[in-house]
C-alpha cells in the first residue's frame, strides 16, 4: 500500500491498514487483471439500475431522480485509485442505495403511509464526533422514544431478493459484519449492528447526495457538489422511510441524527414543523483529528493509495463548508431561539447531569424509567473499552492555526452563544439576553471551545458499503 503523509512508519498505519488474506488475494488479481486490460470496471448507471429491478423485482424505474447524483459520484470516483475491492464495493453500495430508493419510491402509492404524521420528532444536528451518538443512545434510553435500528435503515421496506422482516433483518446483519471485518478499527470507534440506533446517512445516500458517500470513497468534485445542493429531496426521503417504518409503532417519537445535519436547518424545519432540535458543539481541532481517523479507517478498504494530507484536507474542507453555512443559519431568527445547545466539553463531563437539563429545556418529563435507565446505561458505559487509536492533527498534514482560521465564523458564534448562555445564568432578576449575532466574514481566532478529554462515539457510518 502506497501512503502519503508526514506519519508513514508501521506502527502508525498498522492501527489503520486491514488486510484479511481474501482481500489481499482479490486485490492482486485485480492488479495482474488490470495488466492484462481486463480490470474491473466501476459499473454504468444503466446497468446499476438494472441489477436493482431484478433484486426488487420490478420491471420499471419509480423515479429517475438519482441520475444526476449518480453520475457526478461515478465521473468523480473514476478518477480515485480503487482496488478491485474498491470496485466491487462501489458498485455495490450502489445497486443497495438504488434497491432502497426503488422500494421506498413504492410507498408513495399507498396513502396509509402518506398521510401518516411525524410528529415532534427530536433532531440531533451537530457535527461529527461531538457527542451526538452519546446523545442519540441516552435519548433512546426514553420508553417513549425510537430511533431507526440498523437493519431498518439499510431494508427498510420488503423486496423480492428479502421478502419478510426476518429476512431483511438477516441480510443488513451480514452487510455490517461484513464491514465491521473489513474495517475493524472503525468498529471500535463507532460500532453499528442490526439492532442499534442508526444515523439517517443511509437513507440521505440513497439520492446520492449524502456526505457519507464523499467520506467512504473520495470524491472531492461529488463533496463540493453536494454543499450545493438543496436537502429537500434527502429529507423527504427520510420522512417517506419514517412514515413506512411507523406503521408498526405509531406512538412514540422519533430520535434522529445525522453528522451533516448542521447545514440543514431550514429544510429539516420545513419537514418537520414542530420537531425538537439539539445542536452539539464541539473545538473543530477535535471534531477533525477523530473524523480524519475515521474515514482513514474506512478509505483503507477500498484504495491501495492513501494520502493522509490529502485526506486531512478533504474533511477539513467538507465540515469547513457545513458549519460555515451553519452559522447563517443558527443566527437566522427562525432558529435563532428554538435551538438547544450543548456543549461537548461539558456534556461528556457528566452527561447525566446535561441530559436532565436538555428534559427540562423542552418541558419533557423526565421518568423514573428513564432516571433508572440512564443509572444502569451510565455504570455499563463506564466498563466498556475504548478504542486505543491516537490520531494526530499533524498526520494528516493539519495545524491548529489553519483549522482555527477555517472555522473562525463558527467558533466566534459558539463564544458568543456560551457567553450569552453564562450570562443570562448568573443575572437572577434581568430578561434573557438577546444571543449577539455574529457578523458575516468575522476573522478573528476563538479561543479553543470544546474539546474534551474523552472519546464519544460518532461518525457517518458505512453499513450498507458491503455487496450483500
Amino acid at each position: 500500500m502506497a501512503v502519503s503523509g508526514s506519519m508513514t512508519n508501521t506502527s502508525v498505519l498498522s492501527q489503520y491498514v486491514h488486510r484479511p488474506l481474501a482481500i489481499g488475494v482479490i486485490n492482486a488479481v485485480g492488479r495482474i487483471r488490470s495488466r492484462l486490460g481486463m480490470s474491473p470496471k466501476i459499473w454504468s448507471i444503466d446497468k446499476m439500475e438494472r441489477q436493482a429491478l431484478k433484486r426488487c423485482g420490478l420491471t420499471q424505474i419509480p423515479s429517475t431522480a438519482h441520475r444526476e447524483g449518480l453520475a457526478v459520484m461515478i465521473d468523480d470516483v473514476q478518477k480515485t485509485a480503487l482496488n478491485a475491492v474498491g470496485v466491487i464495493l462501489f458498485n455495490g453500495f450502489c445497486v443497495n442505495s438504488l434497491v432502497t430508493k426503488f422500494t421506498l419510491e413504492q410507498q408513495k402509492n399507498n396513502t396509509s403511509i402518506t398521510e401518516t404524521i411525524i410528529d415532534n420528532p427530536v433532531i440531533i444536528a451537530g457535527s461529527a464526533r461531538t457527542g451526538t451518538t452519546l446523545l442519540h443512545q441516552l435519548l433512546n434510553l426514553d420508553d417513549r422514544h425510537r430511533s431507526m435500528l440498523g437493519w431498518e435503515a439499510l431494508n427498510p421496506v420488503d423486496y423480492k431478493a428479502a421478502s419478510s422482516a426476518q429476512k431483511r433483518y438477516q441480510r443488513s446483519k451480514m452487510m455490517i459484519g461484513a464491514t465491521d471485518y473489513l474495517a475493524p478499527l472503525a468498529a471500535q470507534i463507532h460500532p453499528c449492528g442490526p439492532d442499534l440506533p442508526q444515523e439517517c446517512n443511509i437513507v440521505h445516500a440513497v439520492d446520492f447526495e449524502c456526505h457519507q458517500n464523499s467520506v467512504l470513497f473520495e470524491m472531492p468534485q461529488y463533496q463540493r457538489w453536494i454543499a450545493q445542493q438543496s436537502w429537500q429531496r434527502r429529507l423527504d426521503t427520510h420522512k417517506l422511510c419514517l412514515q413506512t417504518l411507523q406503521l408498526d409503532q405509531s406512538d412514540k417519537r422519533w430520535v434522529m441524527k445525522s453528522p451533516f445535519y448542521p447545514s440543514a436547518l431550514d429544510n429539516l424545519r420545513d419537514t418537520y414543523p414542530n420537531a425538537d432540535i439539539v445542536f452539539t458543539h464541539r473545538d473543530p481541532k477535535g471534531l477533525l483529528n477523530s473524523f480524519c481517523s475515521l474515514a482513514l479507517s474506512y478509505r483503507q478498504i477500498v484504495t491501495d493509495d492513501i494520502d493522509l494530507h490529502r485526506l486531512g484536507k478533504q474533511m477539513l474542507e467538507l465540515f469547513a463548508t457545513d458549519l460555515d453555512q451553519s452559522v447563517d443559519l443558527l443566527m437566522d431568527p427562525r432558529h435563532e431561539n428554538s435551538i438547544y445547545h450543548l456543549h461537548y466539553d461539558e456534556f461528556v463531563s457528566d452527561p447525566a447531569l446535561h441530559l436532565r437539563k436538555l428534559y427540562d429545556h423542552f418541558g419533557w418529563e423526565f421518568t423514573p424509567q428513564v432516571a433508572a435507565s440512564l443509572k444502569d446505561h451510565m455504570a455499563n458505559d463506564a466498563e466498556k473499552t475504548r478504542a486505543k487509536h491516537k490520531p494526530s492533527l499533524d498526520m494528516f498534514g493539519l495545524t491548529a492555526e489553519q483549522i482555527d482560521t477555517a472555522f473562525s465564523r463558527y467558533n466566534a458564534y459558539v463564544k458568543s452563544i456560551r457567553q450569552a448562555r453564562d450570562t443570562n445564568e448568573a443575572s437572577a432578576t434581568s430578561e434573557p439576553v438577546v444571543l449577539q449575532r455574529v457578523a458575516k466574514g468575522l476573522d478573528g481566532r476563538s479561543d479553543k471551545i470544546a474539546e474534551g478529554s474523552k472519546e464519544e462515539n460518532a461518525a457517518c457510518d458505512v453499513s450498507g458499503l458491503v455487496v450483500a
